[in-house]
C-alpha cells in the first residue's frame, strides 16, 4: 500500500481588550462546549451580548494518513493547546 502523511501546523494569535460589560444584560450568553475547533474561537462565550477578553496563542498540529491509490483517509489526529498571556478577567 502506498500511504501519505501529512503534517499541518496551525498558529492562531487572539488579543480582544477588556472592556467593562456590567452594566449590559445577559440574555443568551452561555459557554460553548469543549472541542478542536473551539481552540480557534474569536469569542469564548456563545450569544452576540458578551465579548471575553484575549491575550492567546493557540498552537494545533493536524495529521492524516491518506491512500495515494484512491484518496481515501484513513484517519487523521488532531493535537492543539492555547497559551495565555494573562489571565481573563470577563
Amino acid at each position: 500500500n502506498n500511504f501519505t502523511q501529512t503534517l499541518e501546523p496551525r498558529l492562531f494569535y487572539l488579543y480582544i481588550p477588556n472592556e467593562n460589560q456590567s452594566d449590559l444584560p445577559r440574555f443568551d450568553t452561555g459557554l460553548y462546549d469543549f472541542s478542536f475547533d473551539s481552540l480557534f474561537r474569536e469569542n469564548r462565550f456563545s450569544g452576540d451580548d458578551r465579548l471575553g477578553d484575549a491575550n492567546q496563542v493557540t498552537l494545533a498540529v493536524t495529521s492524516h494518513l491518506i491512500n495515494q491509490e484512491n484518496g481515501k483517509n484513513y484517519g487523521n489526529i488532531r493535537l492543539g493547546q492555547i497559551f495565555y498571556f494573562r489571565d481573563r478577567k470577563t
